[in-house]
Protein backbone atom coordinates (compact mmCIF):
# COMPACT_ATOMS: atom_id res chain seq x y z
CA UNK A 1 0.00 0.00 0.00
CA UNK A 2 3.02 2.06 0.95
CA UNK A 3 4.20 1.92 -2.87
CA UNK A 4 0.98 2.50 -4.32
CA UNK A 5 0.79 6.16 -2.75
CA UNK A 6 4.59 6.49 -3.13
CA UNK A 7 4.11 6.95 -6.47
CA UNK A 8 0.37 7.94 -6.71
CA UNK A 9 1.35 11.00 -4.30
CA UNK A 10 3.23 12.67 -6.86
CA UNK A 11 1.08 12.53 -9.93
CA UNK A 12 -1.34 13.31 -7.84
CA UNK A 13 0.32 17.01 -7.05
CA UNK A 14 1.45 17.31 -10.91
CA UNK A 15 -2.02 16.81 -11.97
CA UNK A 16 -3.42 19.37 -9.11
CA UNK A 17 -0.69 22.01 -10.14
CA UNK A 18 -0.76 22.09 -13.75
CA UNK A 19 -5.09 22.27 -12.97
CA UNK A 20 -4.00 25.94 -10.84
CA UNK A 21 -3.33 29.24 -12.21
CA UNK A 22 -1.05 30.06 -13.62
CA UNK A 23 0.03 26.78 -15.18
CA UNK A 24 -3.60 25.99 -16.36
CA UNK A 25 -3.63 29.60 -18.57
CA UNK A 26 0.01 28.85 -20.15
CA UNK A 27 -1.22 25.44 -20.91
CA UNK A 28 -4.15 26.67 -22.56
CA UNK A 29 -2.00 29.35 -24.63
CA UNK A 30 1.03 26.52 -25.57
CA UNK A 31 -0.34 24.09 -26.09
CA UNK A 32 -4.18 24.19 -26.34
CA UNK A 33 -4.61 27.45 -29.11
CA UNK A 34 -7.31 27.01 -30.67
CA UNK A 35 -8.19 23.99 -29.36
CA UNK A 36 -11.86 24.60 -28.89
CA UNK A 37 -13.55 24.70 -31.95
CA UNK A 38 -17.34 24.99 -32.23
CA UNK A 39 -19.72 24.75 -34.88
CA UNK A 40 -23.75 23.75 -36.28
CA UNK A 41 -24.25 20.71 -38.18
CA UNK A 42 -24.04 22.41 -41.42
CA UNK A 43 -21.24 24.37 -40.86
CA UNK A 44 -22.54 27.66 -41.64
CA UNK A 45 -21.38 28.59 -38.24
CA UNK A 46 -18.34 27.81 -37.07
CA UNK A 47 -15.73 29.67 -33.97
CA UNK A 48 -12.44 29.05 -32.49
CA UNK A 49 -11.67 30.04 -29.01
CA UNK A 50 -8.34 30.44 -27.48
CA UNK A 51 -9.38 29.35 -24.16
CA UNK A 52 -12.26 26.91 -22.46
CA UNK A 53 -13.15 30.11 -20.24
CA UNK A 54 -14.45 32.18 -23.15
CA UNK A 55 -17.69 30.56 -22.88
CA UNK A 56 -19.37 33.39 -22.65
CA UNK A 57 -18.65 34.94 -25.91
CA UNK A 58 -19.32 31.69 -27.96
CA UNK A 59 -22.15 31.71 -26.52
CA UNK A 60 -23.03 35.04 -27.32
CA UNK A 61 -21.71 34.74 -30.89
CA UNK A 62 -24.06 31.95 -31.50
CA UNK A 63 -26.91 33.38 -30.31
CA UNK A 64 -25.88 36.26 -32.61
CA UNK A 65 -26.27 33.68 -35.25
CA UNK A 66 -29.48 32.46 -34.80
CA UNK A 67 -31.09 35.79 -34.48
CA UNK A 68 -30.34 36.44 -37.91
CA UNK A 69 -33.13 34.16 -38.79
CA UNK A 70 -31.45 32.62 -41.91
CA UNK A 71 -31.05 29.44 -39.86
CA UNK A 72 -32.55 26.08 -40.83
CA UNK A 73 -34.90 24.86 -37.95
CA UNK A 74 -33.13 21.23 -37.57
CA UNK A 75 -29.46 23.12 -37.22
CA UNK A 76 -30.20 25.17 -33.80
CA UNK A 77 -27.67 22.81 -31.94
CA UNK A 78 -24.28 24.17 -30.97
CA UNK A 79 -21.37 21.39 -31.06
CA UNK A 80 -18.10 21.31 -29.61
CA UNK A 81 -15.90 19.46 -32.43
CA UNK A 82 -13.16 18.48 -29.78
CA UNK A 83 -13.24 15.21 -27.88
CA UNK A 84 -12.70 14.86 -23.63
CA UNK A 85 -8.87 13.47 -23.61
CA UNK A 86 -8.42 12.02 -20.40
CA UNK A 87 -4.76 11.81 -21.24
CA UNK A 88 -4.56 15.72 -21.49
CA UNK A 89 -4.50 16.17 -17.83
CA UNK A 90 -3.80 19.56 -17.72
CA UNK A 91 -7.45 19.77 -19.11
CA UNK A 92 -8.86 18.35 -16.36
CA UNK A 93 -9.95 21.40 -15.29
CA UNK A 94 -11.42 22.79 -18.12
CA UNK A 95 -14.38 19.57 -17.67
CA UNK A 96 -16.32 21.24 -15.40
CA UNK A 97 -16.69 23.85 -17.71
CA UNK A 98 -20.05 24.71 -19.44
CA UNK A 99 -18.33 23.77 -22.97
CA UNK A 100 -17.91 19.94 -21.99
CA UNK A 101 -21.76 20.13 -21.58
CA UNK A 102 -22.23 20.73 -25.28
CA UNK A 103 -22.84 17.53 -27.35
CA UNK A 104 -19.69 16.54 -29.05
CA UNK A 105 -19.37 16.21 -33.04
CA UNK A 106 -16.76 15.11 -35.07
CA UNK A 107 -15.19 17.57 -37.52
CA UNK A 108 -15.10 15.21 -40.29
CA UNK A 109 -19.19 14.79 -39.47
CA UNK A 110 -19.48 18.64 -41.26
CA UNK A 111 -18.66 18.80 -44.68
CA UNK A 112 -17.95 22.12 -44.84
CA UNK A 113 -15.32 22.12 -41.94
CA UNK A 114 -13.53 18.57 -43.03
CA UNK A 115 -10.57 19.61 -44.59
CA UNK A 116 -10.20 22.56 -41.17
Amino acid sequence: MKKVIKYLAPILLIIAVFNLNPLRTLCDWLVDTYHYKFANSSGDFYIRATSAENFEGIEESWHDYLKKGNVNSNDTTLYRLFPLNPFAFWRYYNYFNPIYKLPYKNIEEIPKLKSD
